[in-house]
């Protein structure tokens, strides 16, 4: 019993220290304009996310139905006719990469804070804790 109790006072020492458990806090001032910006980033990845929605649907009509054309499905094209179309297919492809590039650096400026918040909520859940330091300490 004794050596249960001294490896539990040994786990409880190891766990009260302040420089493994505390992290320094920002100074309060710091706090609300860092949560400020962290609310427009997500209010910047949310309409970037929507605007580029929004921008694909008409475009992928635009896509589908000039491609039918080419093929005649809506009868034979004039040459003068085929070549508008082609340019329409040629800007429609291009403003699709626009769209896609958009979106690809949100997801990129997202990313990172995603796994900050992920790596935070482990640290509150205690699941950032060195298992093998209580591990070694239940040991003595």
């Amino acid at each position: 019993m004794a050596r249960q109790s001294k490896a539990m006072t040994m786990v409880n020492h190891l766990t009260q220290r302040p420089g493994l458990t505390r992290r320094k806090q920002p100074a309060p001032a710091v706090r609300p304009a860092k949560e400020a910006a962290a609310a427009a980033d997500r209010t910047a990845s949310e309409f970037l996310t929507r605007l580029s929605e929004e921008l694909r649907t008409p475009l992928y009509v635009i896509l589908g139905y000039s491609e039918l054309m080419t093929e005649g499905e809506f009868g034979a094209l004039t040459a003068e006719q085929g070549q508008i179309l082609e340019r329409i297919r040629r800007n429609a492809l291009e403003l699709h990469g626009l769209i896609s590039r958009m979106n690809n650096r949100a997801l990129d400026i997202e990313r990172p804070q995603r796994a900050q918040r992920r790596h935070r909520q482990k640290r509150r859940a205690g699941t950032g804790r060195p298992r093998g330091v209580i591990a070694r300490a239940s040991e003595w």
